[in-house]
């Protein structure tokens, strides 16, 4: 691949992490509402952009590195993170009435969202501090 595709790439799948974001956040008012993709609403399937979008970003920027490998398996885990939700909760809505499928759901969803995080500051620290290792 070459650099600058990868690189509007990164940019691409982060604005559309952010974007996912901000309309989770600031509580569209069309989040409940269903889709057409098998009646989901909207903000199920924002939040699962944000899921595999800030993994993607992380494999696209580690790309060349040893962490890269690891990246990916994040970004598999944020495409599953919607199926693996819907199983967990038992029915479309994700509703939880709590227990250990709750706190597995919460986990996995961390796991989303801070494993990219982790991995872009070991690699800076691995960067900073003069590692060959990482990258």
């Amino acid at each position: 691949m070459k650099p600058i595709f990868r690189w509007l790439l990164l940019a691409a799948t982060q604005l559309l992490f952010l974007l996912a974001a901000a309309h989770l956040l600031l509580g569209h008012h069309g989040l409940a509402r269903p889709t057409p993709l098998f009646d989901l609403p909207l903000g199920h399937l924002l939040a699962w952009t944000m899921m595999f979008s800030l993994p993607l970003a992380a494999w696209l920027a580690l790309l060349h590195s040893r962490l890269a490998r690891a990246a990916l398996g994040l970004v598999c885990l944020g495409v599953l993170w919607l199926p693996v939700s819907m199983l967990l909760a038992g029915n479309v809505a994700l509703n939880f009435s709590g227990g250990p499928r709750l706190t597995a759901w919460l986990a996995y969803s961390a796991a989303c969202l801070l494993g990219p995080l982790l991995l872009g500051f070991g690699w800076l620290v691995a960067r900073v501090f003069g590692s060959t290792r990482a990258g």
